[in-house]
């Protein structure tokens, strides 16, 4: 689930293009693209900066990520704390293939 900047929870379909060179999320019908050389960071837990205000009722951190592109914050949530470090140990995984692939300088 995506964690929205008003605090509410979606429901999204995630995917690997078949370069696996971004990830897609189906949204509202529309397949959003994110390229993993825009990608800045992944972590556990939240960041919540950019909300406009805390949701009042918010999932445990051990079930949230947050990947950072472009400057901007993207919190998800997981099922499990399992599921979470697969996906994020994956997503770490394929952004640095991608960058030794591109000759793209390690991220900060």
């Amino acid at each position: 689930m995506k964690l929205g900047r008003n605090g509410r929870l979606f429901y999204r379909l995630c995917t690997l293009d078949k370069q696996q060179t971004a990830f897609s999320m189906h949204i509202k019908g529309a397949i959003v693209e994110y390229p993993l050389a825009s990608m800045e960071h992944i972590r556990l837990g939240y960041d919540l900066a950019d909300f406009t205000h805390v949701p009042v009722s918010l999932p445990s951190d051990a079930l949230a990520a947050v990947i950072v592109m472009d400057g901007r914050s993207m919190n998800l949530v997981f099922s499990s704390p399992t599921e979470r470090d697969e996906f994020v140990t994956c997503m770490l995984v394929l952004k640095e293939r991608h960058r030794r692939t591109t000759g793209a300088p390690a991220a900060g």
